[in-house]
């Protein structure tokens, strides 16, 4: 089964700071998840069921010098941890033994690159630099925390502190064919996708029934959590949300594009 998954950090040569999201413009779609079926029921929870995953990202991103006379080349790596659950209607789910000491954790590790237009164009009376990633690909992961601590991540991307035991990729994506990402006014906002090919379908209880299905991560930062240093940007516990929304031919892919992004449909940080 193939899904996707929506990574929203996107890539600017200055410190931009994101309004609150908009409202979605199709509501989320309810699956179900078993963790303790992939890491046992003295550790983690299951089944749950959800409308969207908490998130806070760990990420890095460098400048890597000039694509083109008018255009930057960007990577990205980082984690998006999960710290919580909404459920079926939005509202807050507790979970005792998501991330706590002898419980389970969660995370997304995405890693990316492309480049960025430093050249603006008027849309709308909008000032727009388009940004295109030209690789993406992510990892959705379950471990066990181990006894007495708790996991942390670092925004290298590849650096867990205590880890623990027990690691089992869930899923995995690479970069599709379709998505927007731009920064307008300032302001990055993007809807850009993965497919997603299930490694571990014990995990997924139920997922939406469509062929195609849609992950979507929106991402909302304050200052305290961007640390610019020259060609270099830390993210640093940016909270967010990934939720399945249907699948982009349903929703006439979105109205992908800058259509999309003009109507804030997603935004997030950097």
């Amino acid at each position: 089964m193939r899904s996707c998954f929506a990574i929203l950090p996107i890539v600017g040569t200055a410190l931009f700071l994101v309004p609150p999201a908009s409202p979605a413009q199709a509501a989320n779609l309810d699956v179900a998840i078993d963790p303790a079926a992939v890491l046992g029921p003295v550790s983690a929870t299951g089944p749950i069921a959800l409308n969207s995953f908490r998130i806070t990202n760990h990420a890095t991103v460098n400048i890597d010098g000039p694509a083109s006379p008018s255009s930057v080349n960007f990577s990205i790596q980082g984690f998006l941890e999960v710290t919580g659950y909404n459920g079926p209607g939005g509202a807050s789910i507790s979970d005792p033994k998501l991330n706590v000491p002898a419980g389970y954790g969660l995370y997304f590790q995405y890693m990316g690159g492309g480049f960025q237009s430093t050249t603006p164009t008027i849309v709308d009376g909008n000032v727009v630099l388009p940004t295109t990633y030209t690789s993406l690909s992510a990892g959705l992961f379950a471990f066990d925390e181990p006894a007495g601590a708790v996991s942390t991540f670092a925004p290298d991307g590849t650096t867990i502190n205590q880890p623990g035991t027990s690691t089992t990729l869930l899923a995995t994506g690479q970069l599709a064919d379709f998505g927007f990402a731009a920064l307008v006014n300032g302001l990055p906002r993007a809807d850009q996708f993965l497919n997603i090919s299930i490694k571990d379908p014990a995990f997924f209880v139920s997922v939406p029934s469509s062929v195609y299905s849609v992950l979507e991560v929106e991402l909302q930062s304050t200052p305290d959590n961007l640390f610019p240093n020259g060609p270099v940007l830390i993210i640093e516990g940016e909270n967010g949300t990934a939720a399945f929304v249907p699948e982009p031919a349903s929703l006439v892919l979105l109205g992908f594009g800058l259509a999309a992004l003009l109507a804030a449909r997603s935004a997030c940080s950097i």
